[in-house]
């Protein structure tokens, strides 16, 4: 059912005209209550499964994406290249505290929580595998940083499990 309501929202944003601050009922009824965090054009905005409270979190000169809730809701995960290059920051849920965790040359992407919240994975291509990418995970604070996998081929997407 969680599924079902990403797609309804999905439906929305990208089949309506335009997202403003009312309310609407979106085509399937959501069991989400909490905010949905999205990218929009080049920043990462939140908002309500029925369309309302759109808030944008990011302001700054990069690119921000793939935003990443941490289990408990306080934090966002994404990706930014306001730096130079791709790096993993951390934000609060109301946009304070942006924090870039990875500060690396090469591109960082894809950050993940644990279930715990204690760890973030990602992508990079650091450790002189600029043309593969590998999986890493560090402390929640970017602290840490193990790359976990070494293949030939790009790893990509890491997903927890929930256990």
């Amino acid at each position: 059912m969680i599924g079902l309501a990403a797609t309804s929202v999905y439906l929305y944003f990208f089949g309506s005209p335009s997202v403003d601050d009312t309310t609407v009922t979106p085509p399937v009824a959501s069991i989400l209550d909490g905010p949905i965090a999205f990218v929009h054009h080049r920043d990462i905005y939140l908002i309500y499964p029925y369309g309302s409270n759109r808030t944008q979190l990011t302001g700054n000169s990069g690119r921000n994406k793939n935003p990443s809730w941490s289990p408990d809701g306080a934090k966002i995960a994404f990706t930014s290249d306001q730096a130079g290059t791709w790096d993993v920051y951390v934000i609060n849920s109301d946009g304070s505290d942006q924090i870039n965790l990875t500060t690396h040359e090469t591109a960082d992407d894809y950050p993940t929580w644990s279930p715990d919240g204690t760890k973030i994975a990602f992508v990079s291509r650091r450790d002189g595998n600029a043309s593969d990418q590998e999986i890493y995970v560090m402390n929640a604070d970017g602290t840490g940083q193990t790359r976990l996998t070494n293949n030939p081929w790009a790893d990509l997407f890491p997903a927890w499990s929930p256990e």
